[in-house]
């Protein structure tokens, strides 16, 4: 992942070399991206892991801007 390349892949078993590995139920991630959960509530509570650096993971994360509030 760098600045303006972001490469999703969704796998069974972790190859080498990857920047990031979020593991995670559709739903967690969903929550994280449209930010009902914080990052920190759902590694706190042991709902996602990460395998990276968390400054990977919050460059990750601002690729998914968050929703824009219903009127």
């Amino acid at each position: 992942m760098d600045a303006d390349r972001l490469q999703l892949t969704r796998v069974e078993s972790i190859p080498e070399q990857l920047d990031l590995v979020i593991e995670t139920s559709p739903q967690t991630l969903a929550a994280v991206l449209g930010r009902a959960r914080s990052l920190d509530d759902v590694l706190a509570g042991g709902d996602l892991t990460l395998t990276g650096s968390r400054a990977t993971a919050d460059r990750f994360l601002r690729h998914f801007p968050a929703p824009e509030p219903a009127v």
